[in-house]
This record gives C-alpha cells, structure tokens and sequence, in this order.
C-alpha cells in the first residue's frame, strides 16, 4: 500500500520546502539592508543609517527587558561598543556597524523595549546615525549582504 521510502522521501521533500520558504521570507525582511558579525543590521538612505539588532540576535537573547542607546551627539566608530541590550538571557554589547553621529535614539525602546523582539527591522529600530554624503557602506569591511549574513548565522548557530 503505501512505501515507506516513498513517505520518507515526500516527508523530507515537505521540510526543504518549508526551511526555504522560511529562508525566503526572512531574506525579504532583510533586503536594503547591511549586517556585521555581531548580529547588527544598518539601512542607509541618504546621509542618514539606521541601526539594529537582528532577528537571529533577538532570537539568542530572548525577552528583550532594557536598551542602552548612546544619545544624540554621540560620535560613533564602526565596531566600536556603543550600548547594550539587557535580555532575559544575557546582556550584549551594541556595536557600530559604521561611522557616523548619532542623531536620534528610539526612545518607544525605554517604555517597550520588547518591540525589538517583536519588531527589529522596523518599530525595534535602535538609532540613527548621520554618515555623510559619501557613506559607502557596502564597501566596509566585514558587512555582509542579506545572503551572507543569512549564510554566517547558518555557520554560527
């Protein structure tokens, strides 16, 4: 009646098809944007970045409790240490993915820092940093694209 080898080979054909389609949906989230070995992502329009922590990082830390953003006025050097994320898990540092002057924090993260679990690359946002007209940020090294971020947490985790 019914092969064994058959249902197990249509069985793991179905999972392919849901960890790509996992994989796809995630890759669509994360377009427009750049991310560095520390789980940061950065979206630059203009003269203005916009930084985060990523889905995987949210994922490894858990129930985000408390953001430590730097304030406006604050200059920042890629890689350099700028913040911190208190999570049920553990604390982690928030790096720079690039240069820049920070021009505004996300001050809904004081009263709900949660967002960034719920939301990190849209209402969980961290800061702004203003870059100059010449920022050049797929040229920096150790930023990765979508895919190979994706790929890096494939290796990572």
């Amino acid at each position: 009646m019914y092969d064994p080898a058959v249902l197990a080979a249509q069985a793991a054909a179905s999972r392919r098809a849901v960890v790509e389609a996992v994989i796809a949906a995630r890759l669509q989230r994360m377009a427009g944007r750049w991310f560095t070995p520390e789980h940061m992502w950065v979206a630059v329009d203009g003269e203005t970045a916009t930084v985060g922590i990523t889905d995987y990082a949210t994922g490894m830390l858990m129930d985000i409790l408390y953001v430590s953003l730097p304030e406006a006025g604050t200059t920042v050097a890629a890689g350099e240490i700028c913040g911190e994320v208190e999570a049920s898990r553990a604390v982690s540092a928030i790096y720079a993915p690039v240069d820049g002057t920070v021009i505004e924090a996300n001050g809904c993260l004081d009263a709900e820092p949660d967002l960034v679990n719920d939301d990190p690359y849209g209402a969980g946002w961290m800061f702004r940093l203003a870059v100059g007209p010449d920022a050049e940020v797929s040229l920096r090294p150790g930023l990765l694209s979508p895919g190979e971020y994706e790929e890096f947490t494939r290796k990572d985790g």
